[in-house]
């Protein structure tokens, strides 16, 4: 740890010496996290320096992805997509075949070790302790049922179209991930995606978790930057 401090401040100074050469001001500004044996640095001016790991998570619709994305693209790190290591590729039908569990998680950690500052989205409270104990800090994203069945059922209307009124089988299919999608947010759902679920989750966590409602996503990203910012020390 004391090795990685030092490099990221080296590579701070060499980067503000760079940009500029004075003494920083307050538009220069440099934080520091040290929360669950991880450092960030934010340098702004031009760039910010990001070295950590933010989970955004949620039920299904809740958007963690889209706002992991975005989080993702503002900050110059990359996004990890659960689906996309949950879900095995090229099948005929998409998302209908799990990758297993060990292959998934081996990936997704092979991927977070290219880099060490990153957001990783989805819903992972029952996959590996290795991949969720990276976890700097934790963005549970919640909507109202309503709006969160909307956007469900408008992302199956754009993924599949047609097939869901040609296709019987494609059509109960879509039903029923609808029907199981709409339980998350009852009341003692056992399912891990679930609403309670990820509660007790969270409450065991052991690192920051900011919880965001309906709102949209460059307000959200804007609420995560704010977060990580309250939770670190002016250096």
């Amino acid at each position: 740890m004391q090795s990685r401090i030092e490099d990221l401040l080296k590579m701070y100074r060499t980067t503000l010496h760079k940009d500029s050469p004075t003494t920083p001001n307050h538009s220069q500004l440099l934080f520091v996290l040290t929360n669950h044996n991880s450092l960030i640095v934010f340098v702004s001016h031009h760039a910010a320096l990001f070295i950590m790991i933010i989970h955004t998570v949620g039920a299904s619709g809740s958007g963690t992805t889209t706002t992991g994305k975005a989080l993702a693209e503002k900050l110059g790190i990359p996004c990890y997509d659960g689906d996309d290591y949950f879900w095995l590729e090229g099948t005929a039908e998409p998302y209908s075949v799990k990758r297993d569990e060990e292959e998934r998680d081996n990936m997704l950690l092979r991927d977070m070790a290219k880099q060490p500052d990153c957001v990783v989205a989805g819903s992972m409270p029952t996959w590996s302790n290795k991949i969720t104990s990276q976890f700097d800090c934790i963005v549970f994203l919640e909507l109202p049922l309503d709006v969160r069945m909307a956007r469900l059922r408008n992302r199956e209307e754009q993924r599949y179209g047609d097939t869901l009124r040609t296709d019987p089988a494609m059509g109960l299919k879509s039903e029923n991930f609808l029907s199981w999608a709409e339980s998350l947010s009852y009341p003692h759902c056992t399912s891990s995606r679930g609403h309670d679920y990820h509660l007790r989750w969270l409450d065991n966590c052991g690192v920051p978790v900011l919880k965001l409602g309906d709102m949209t996503v460059d307000e959200r990203v804007d609420e995560i930057i704010r977060f990580t910012k309250s939770t670190s020390t002016i250096a």
